[in-house]
């Protein structure tokens, strides 16, 4: 499981739930990718 925080609130901003063991590059595309998304669709 990943989670991102907001560093100044320590509001979750994603949480993700992987299968297996990843290995943490493929963990960082991954949730650099889902926050970007969720950005985009708050500007929207």
């Amino acid at each position: 499981m990943t989670i991102a925080m907001d560093q100044k609130t320590c509001k979750p901003l994603a949480i993700l739930v992987h299968e297996g063991s990843l290995h943490d590059s493929k963990i960082f595309d991954e949730i650099l990718f889902e926050l970007k998304k969720r950005k985009n669709k708050v500007e929207n």
